[in-house]
């Protein structure tokens, strides 16, 4: 028994079986909606956005742990043994280093916890909570590693002006491709 082909009219999109039999019903095909196809691809995606958070929490936490300059082996000069060197050194600097990577290792367990969880996932307010907690956590990372990684002023110059220059890719991506 042979299969009737229905005309194709080649201006047309041809309609999937599921939506034909939809509209021999009567009943309204449904396309899901931008933030649906955004909630269905991070979902996909959450493998690899976890591991991606993990990441970030296991360094984030190393580098709290053991921090960049290490700590004062003696007492002399008035230091206190296990006390952090680059608090001393570079004060400044410590707490640039301190509060961004204290942000990102708060900003990956977020964005773990909100992974974990698939009814989270379908609402718009907890999907935009997820996309800035990566926002954050990375650009805590970046801050971190920009603070903690040289002292030379013409590197941490440098640094800077690429963290600034991808802060502004971020942004613009953000405001022109929502």
């Amino acid at each position: 028994m042979e299969s009737q082909q229905q005309p194709n009219n080649s201006h047309m999109p041809s309609k999937s079986s599921e939506e034909q039999h939809a509209l021999q019903e009567g009943q309204a095909v449904q396309h899901p909606s931008a933030l649906q196809v955004q909630a269905d691809l991070l979902w996909k995606l959450r493998k690899y956005l976890m591991l991606l958070a993990i990441l970030a929490s296991a360094i984030t936490c190393q580098a709290g742990l053991a921090p960049p300059g290490g700590f004062w082996q003696d007492s002399l000069n008035g230091h206190i043994p296990g006390d952090i060197v680059l608090r001393v050194s570079y004060p400044k600097r410590y707490y640039v280093f301190f509060y961004c990577n204290t942000t990102a290792f708060g900003a990956s367990l977020i964005v773990l916890i909100l992974l974990l969880v698939r009814e989270l996932s379908r609402n718009v307010v907890w999907l935009r909570a997820l996309q800035f907690a990566m926002v954050l956590g990375l650009l805590g990372l970046m801050g971190a590693y920009a603070a903690g990684s040289c002292r030379e002023v013409r590197t941490s110059l440098y640094i800077w002006v690429l963290l600034v220059g991808i802060f502004a890719y971020i942004t613009l991506h953000v405001i022109f491709f929502r």
